[in-house]
């Protein structure tokens, strides 16, 4: 089957490409030289992106909880609304999504009067041995807090190092069914439970740090400690919110002098420490009830966006892999019809134009010809810094060579990796408009980009499975070409 090229824009790049491919031949003579520059140009460019100035990368953004309005919870409602309309409209599965979101609506609470006789769902977490069973003992028994209607659970949030990805499944899932979360420590906080802290606070989850047992360290100590935790936390915790406790004080000794003389001594286990922090529950409840209920809530539709997007994202890639696949074809063909090394890049570069503006239009991303050109050529110049050009002509090339039969095929090489690179750029663009907004006009970040072509390209390159694209692109590039 041969493969037709209609579309304008890659009926202009692959003529440009012969036009060329004419000129040098006609220049047989300066073909070594101009081949040579084309590498030496590539080597340059290389070496310049290497040692120019790298870019910081910035740290995720945390920042201090923030009370959610009723206005943006209405938003995100309507946005979840949206992305599950578009999803019925692209006949994906909606009926657990549509019941998901019926039931947060449906426990949404806009006033005061509503949440009354509502439980505070109130989770209690931290390191080992800190007290946190005892926390909550006296915590459920304390009469005050009963009357604010308080539910105190212990949860445990942290797993080993094996289980990074379980310990986010923990993290999101007590998030979203607790109002309140106390985070427990007895001294200063480890790198890895300041970790977590952020990671809790970036779900925009009230949160108080509660430094317990400080009856073990002398007053001078306990200070130090606190002065630690506040800076240690300041970025996603107020300082009012980190409280210091004793739940268990040590025992201390008596002594009672009697008139006879004789002196008694015994122990006494002193109440627990814990008023600074009832008082702050206290006043949570009493002013930030409504608060703490639409920021749940909020947590909730975001995570409820996040499948709906997912959901979406699944169905659209179904679509957009026999594009992807089409494309890489056309690519292979033209460079294999125009075997001249220096030209193929180019040829790749205008049939990723057309692909960029068919792909866009699945993700509801919309380009002009005009700005799908401009994206393309900034594609084709990140293939050449990140050495992924480089890379598909010596390693495809090379596996071609031990495979006589394909490799007989003048154009070949350039073939199969013009398959390659559209490939590449195919799957990065997907990834790309994957975390996109829909239906909000955004300018191409190149960064963002190059983090997603980065990751398309580790995933690529792995030997069974270049040995298995060359095997078949080649074998098709030579079926269909006769």
């Amino acid at each position: 089957m041969t493969i037709k090229i209609q579309k304008p824009i890659l009926v202009v790049g692959v003529s440009i490409s012969f036009l060329l491919w004419f000129w040098q031949r006609i220049q047989a003579s300066f073909s070594q030289i101009e081949e040579f520059s084309l590498w030496a140009l590539i080597a340059l460019g290389i070496v310049f992106w290497w040692w120019k100035p790298k870019a910081k990368i910035s740290p995720p953004e945390v920042k201090v909880y923030t009370p959610i309005s009723k206005a943006i919870l209405e938003k995100t409602v309507n946005e979840c609304q949206t992305l599950l309309n578009q999803l019925a409209i692209e006949k994906g599965i909606t009926e657990d999504l549509k019941a998901e979101l019926e039931g947060i609506k449906t426990s949404i609470v806009w006033e005061n009067s509503d949440i009354l006789d509502k439980e505070v769902k109130c989770a209690i977490t931290g390191r080992k041995k800190a007290g946190k069973s005892t926390l909550k003992k006296i915590l459920e028994s304390h009469s005050s807090l009963s009357k604010c209607n308080f539910n105190f659970r212990e949860t445990d949030i942290f797993v080993n190092n094996l289980e990074v990805e379980n310990q986010e499944v923990k993290i999101n899932q007590c998030c979203l069914e607790s109002h309140l979360l106390l985070f427990v420590v007895n001294g200063d906080l480890t790198d890895s439970e300041l970790q977590v802290i952020k990671k809790i606070a970036a779900y925009n989850q009230r949160l108080l740090l509660v430094f317990n047992q400080k009856d073990r360290y002398l007053e001078d100590e306990q200070l130090v400690l606190l002065k630690q935790l506040q800076d240690s936390v300041k970025l996603v915790i107020n300082p009012e919110d980190i409280i210091s406790i004793a739940t268990s004080p040590t025992e201390i000794k008596v002594k009672k002098h009697q008139k006879d003389g004789v002196i008694q001594e015994w122990k006494e286990k002193p109440q627990p420490d814990i008023k600074i922090l009832v008082n702050h529950l206290q006043n949570i409840a009493e002013n930030e009830k409504i608060a703490l209920f639409l920021s749940t809530n909020y947590r909730q539709l975001i995570t409820l966006k996040s499948k709906i997007k997912n959901r979406l994202n699944e169905v659209r890639k179904q679509k957009s892999l026999p594009i992807i696949e089409k494309y890489q074809f056309m690519a292979a063909a033209a460079a294999f019809a125009n075997p001249v090394s220096s030209l193929d890049l180019l040829a790749t570069v205008a049939i990723n134009a057309q692909m960029l503006v068919d792909l866009s239009n699945i993700y509801q991303q919309k380009l002009s010809l005009e700005k799908a050109k401009t994206i393309s050529f900034t594609m084709g110049k990140l293939m050449v810094k990140l050495g992924i050009v480089e890379f598909s002509t010596q390693t495809l090339g090379s596996i071609l060579k031990s495979n006589f039969v394909t490799y007989i095929a003048g154009g070949a090489v350039q073939g199969v990796s013009a398959a390659y690179l559209t490939r590449i750029a195919g799957l990065s663009l997907v990834e790309y408009f994957q975390v996109q907004e829909i239906s909000i006009k955004q300018s191409f970040n190149q960064d963002k980009f190059q983090h997603k072509i980065q990751a398309i390209f580790q995933e690529n390159k792995k030997e069974i499975f270049l040995q298995n694209f060359v095997k078949t692109t080649a074998g098709k590039l030579i079926l269909d070409n006769g």
